[in-house]
């Protein structure tokens, strides 16, 4: 891999998943509330990546969400004018927030009940998608639009991450032991599982291709794979200090970190 750039702060990271119910005193028990009083403090930043031939750069670093608190798994608009995030603000629960780049301000998209995690623009449809975390601690996948929030796959309660892959194609790290990864089809096809494989919690698609990357962590060395629409597997690199976190620019540029700084593979 070649190195990129260095950066302050590391931001990587998925929807939550928790086995106790964190109940405070005088409190009522739910996952939510468990999610809440059990994760750590982070920041998102944002910067523009730029190349010269080899030598990468990340330029107009900046913190958007300076303050105390969770604020995590950012995912650009379809157009690139802003970012969605979740973030827990009121100790409860978590909820979407948009950040839009001209105005340089955050806003809230949704106050909800419920836990929304991992938000995500839906290929070919308005709105978002969403891990929700229900008070039983089941984890399914929404798609938020206007007023109606609709239940995708819901014989699936145990979602932890995903990826689309087009429009009726998702890719889903489902929370079990060991983890599983299944490819469905949307509304109601069918749940394949890719086999022979420990997945990692980051998903990402393929640009153009709508294949499935992530990270195998079975056997002693953990790669950065890929996933065919039939189920194939190949290898693409090896996962840096057996890492889990990954991202996939546009043009196909494989991005992992290592410690303090960012590297690139293609």
């Amino acid at each position: 891999m070649i190195r990129v750039t260095w950066l302050l702060v590391p931001l990587l990271a998925g929807c939550v998943t928790v086995d106790e119910t964190g109940q405070q005193d005088g409190e009522p028990a739910d996952a939510n509330a468990a999610i809440a009083s059990g994760v750590s403090g982070s920041d998102i930043w944002v910067g523009r990546l730029t190349a010269t031939g080899e030598r990468w750069r990340i330029d107009g670093l900046r913190n958007i969400t300076t303050r105390q608190g969770y604020d995590n798994q950012p995912a650009f608009v379809a157009n690139g004018s802003g970012l969605y995030f979740a973030a827990i603000r009121d100790g409860r629960q978590a909820d979407v927030y948009i950040h839009e780049m001209p105005v340089r301000a955050g806003f809230r998209f949704t106050s909800t009940p419920q836990s929304e995690f991992s938000p995500r623009p839906v290929p070919g449809a308005r709105g978002i998608s969403v891990v929700r975390v229900e008070d039983d601690g089941t984890q399914g996948l929404w798609h938020y639009r206007d007023n109606s929030p609709q239940r995708l796959l819901p014989q699936l309660g145990n979602v932890g991450y995903y990826a689309w892959l087009g429009p009726d194609r998702v890719g889903l790290f489902l929370v079990e032991e060991p983890p599983r990864l299944v490819l469905a089809t949307l509304p109601d096809g069918p749940v394949e599982t890719v086999s022979g494989i420990v997945p990692g919690r980051t998903l990402q698609a393929m640009p153009d291709i709508g294949e499935l990357v992530f990270v195998d962590l079975a056997g002693d060395t953990p790669w950065v794979s890929r996933v065919s629409g039939t189920g194939q597997v190949t290898r693409l690199a090896p996962a840096l200090d057996g890492g889990e976190d990954f991202a996939l620019t546009p043009d196909g540029l494989l991005v992992m970190p290592r410690g303090r700084a960012l590297y690139g593979w293609r």
